[in-house]
């Protein structure tokens, strides 16, 4: 394994718990939405992360395309 991998997993996980965390805030005071926003910010931001790493992880041009197409290989 990788470094960029083991560091790209680091930054997904660390985005995921930021997402739960605010996630979880918000549910036990609903009157802030800036708390909800930021969770899903941070949820989008482990997403485009985990989807950048399938882009790295491409061996193939071909590969890289179908990824950038979002077909299943």
């Amino acid at each position: 394994m990788s470094w960029i991998t083991v560091l790209w997993s680091i930054n997904v996980g660390a985005c995921l718990t930021l997402a739960a965390m605010y996630l979880a805030i918000w549910c036990r005071g609903r009157e802030s939405l800036v708390r909800l926003l930021f969770s899903c910010i941070a949820a989008s931001a482990a997403l485009i992360a985990a989807y950048e790493l399938q882009l790295i992880r491409a061996d193939t041009p071909e590969e890289y395309g179908a990824i950038l197409r979002w077909r299943p290989l």
